[in-house]
């Protein structure tokens, strides 16, 4: 009998095993392309079913909250802003006008924030604001070399987002001077706000800087240019906070009167458990004496 020499089977046995290799690893393959074909699909699915989710929780949102004059809603975190305080509109209607030094500008600027910084606009001169045709809606101003007043912008009470940048713009100013034009060229400011916390005013106006004597721009410092949550909210918030104080009175009264109740209880077992060894103590005592009577006769 002719026995196969040991290179021969081993070559056999290696043959045998890359070809059970190359059909299991074959089939693994085409599992994992089956696999990776669904996984595909499914994210897709996700990703169609996300984007329908923020679009109407974006809406539905917008909806509940309409902003209201001087007021924003960051379209990108959704978060509510609110100048409102830093105006006439958060203080009572009464005019509130914020002071920016110019430096090398070599003038001043009073600004409202929302609203007009001018108390009595009715009351002056011609000579001031001359191109403007409503006083009452200036929006900032300064005091050139002759002592006349140039509006920088009408107020807006419509702040806006450039990207994460909380801006409001006031336009339709003054007649810009130095320039050949039929007084379509009016003086407009930008204010840019910056959240600040620390701040211990309202608010800190600086001036940035201008071009051509015609485009204003100023940076706002004030913990109003962070985001609140909307007066709604904060409604909910105080009932939040009522019910809150309301259960722990209850539980307060109620565990004074568990506590008096177990109290009285327990006062009553032990008047009970002494009255009833008395009572035990008092005829043993009798039985003794009786006892003694009978020993004695």
């Amino acid at each position: 009998m002719i026995r196969p020499r040991k290179p021969v089977i081993l070559l056999a046995s290696v043959v045998c095993i890359l070809v059970v290799f190359g059909i299991v690893s074959s089939r693994n393959e085409k599992l994992k392309a089956e696999i990776q074909e669904e996984a595909n699909h499914l994210l897709y699915q996700w990703e169609t079913l996300e984007k329908t989710s923020k679009f109407v929780h974006k809406e539905n949102y917008t909806s509940e909250i309409s902003p209201e004059p001087c007021t924003v809603i960051n379209p990108l975190t959704n978060q509510f802003f609110d100048l409102r305080p830093l105006g006439a509109l958060g203080n009572d209607g009464l005019v509130q006008a914020w002071n920016a030094r110019g430096y090398d500008y070599g003038r001043n600027f009073s600004i409202g924030i929302c609203s007009t910084p001018l108390k009595q606009p009715q009351s002056l001169p011609e000579s001031d604001f001359e191109g403007v045709t409503n006083k009452s809606e200036v929006g900032g101003y300064y005091t050139d070399t002759t002592g006349h007043k140039k509006s920088i912008g009408q107020i807006s009470t419509t702040p806006k987002f450039r990207g994460r940048k909380l801006v409001l713009e006031y336009t339709d100013g003054s007649v810009c001077e130095g320039f050949k034009n039929d007084g379509s060229l009016k003086k407009s400011t930008i204010l840019s706000f910056v959240c600040d916390r620390e701040i211990m005013t309202k608010a800190s106006i600086s001036y940035v800087g201008s071009l051509h004597d015609c485009s204003y721009f100023f940076e706002v410092r004030t913990i109003h240019g962070c985001p609140t949550a909307a007066k709604k909210d904060d409604k909910a918030i105080i009932w939040i906070f009522l019910f809150i104080c309301l259960c722990a009175v209850a539980v307060f009264f109620g565990g004074g009167f568990i506590y008096s109740l177990f109290k009285y209880n327990q006062g009553r077992q032990s008047v009970s458990h002494w009255k009833s060894n008395s009572f035990t103590a008092g005829v043993k005592n009798l039985a003794q004496v009786s006892q003694r009577e009978e020993i004695y006769k």
